[in-house]
C-alpha cells in the first residue's frame, strides 16, 4: 500500500515540473551561437551548411577543417540535439567521416567551429 502512494506522488511531481522546466527552453534559430576562430562565416561549399546551423531552433553545431589553400574544406553540421556538447561529438564525427572519405589535404582535423 505504501509504495503505490509513493509513485502516484511522485509522478504527480513530476508532471508538476514539466511545464516549468519547458518555460526556460529557448528558441536558438537566427543565433550563430559559440564561434571558434573561423572568421565571420564560412567559405565556399561550407557556406549553405553553416547557414541551415544558424537557422537550426535547438542545440546544434558546426565542425570543419583547416586546409591547404585551395584544396577546399571539409565541413560538417549537427542540428537540434539534446545538449550542446551531443552536438559537437555529433558534428565532429561527421567531419571526421568526411575527412576520411574526401582525402583533402589538411592543416589539422577537425574542429567545432561554432556552437550553440
Amino acid at each position: 500500500m505504501y509504495f503505490k502512494q509513493l509513485g502516484v506522488i511522485s509522478i504527480g511531481f513530476l508532471i508538476a515540473l514539466a511545464p516549468a522546466t519547458s518555460a526556460y527552453a529557448k528558441d536558438l534559430s537566427g543565433d550563430k551561437g559559440k564561434m571558434r576562430a573561423m572568421g565571420d562565416h564560412p567559405r565556399d561549399g561550407c557556406a549553405k551548411f553553416f547557414k541551415r546551423y544558424i537557422a537550426a531552433s535547438g542545440h546544434s553545431a558546426y565542425a570543419t577543417t583547416v586546409t591547404g589553400q585551395g584544396s577546399g574544406a571539409i565541413c560538417a553540421i549537427s542540428l537540434n540535439k539534446r545538449s550542446i556538447e551531443q552536438a559537437e561529438r555529433e558534428a565532429i564525427k561527421a567531419c571526421e567521416s568526411g575527412d576520411n572519405y574526401w582525402k583533402v589535404e589538411q592543416l589539422g582535423g577537425c574542429y567545432v567551429g561554432a556552437s550553440k
